[in-house]
């Protein structure tokens, strides 16, 4: 497997994910536990893998980088209680692609 040096990190470059599903079953349902947990504020806000995930260059020191669409509610009350999951979550217009299930 080929490499690519990111965030000053030698990572595996896995290639461009094409569906939530090519993730680590680990790693889905870390996913999922952010948009449920965004949800519970934000009902039916639609989230988007972003990031080293969906550029397939993740390694075990990567955070997880959830796209939203739509304003966020509470996002510190959610960040705390998920503070056993390293994530970011973004609000941008320029980014839907792989939708959390």
């Amino acid at each position: 497997m080929e490499t690519i040096v990111y965030k000053k990190r030698i990572r595996p470059q896995r290639g461009k994910l094409k569906t939530f599903y090519e993730l680590p079953t680990d790693i889905q349902t870390k996913f999922c536990d952010i948009k449920k947990e965004i949800n519970k504020y934000n009902p039916n806000v639609k989230c988007y893998v972003m990031g080293s995930y969906y550029w397939g260059f993740w390694d075990d020191m990567s955070d997880l980088d959830v796209v939203v669409d739509g304003p966020i509610n509470n996002l510190e009350s959610i960040k705390n209680r998920l503070s056993n999951i390293k994530f970011d979550v973004l609000n941008i217009k320029l980014f839907r692609e792989i939708e959390i299930p």
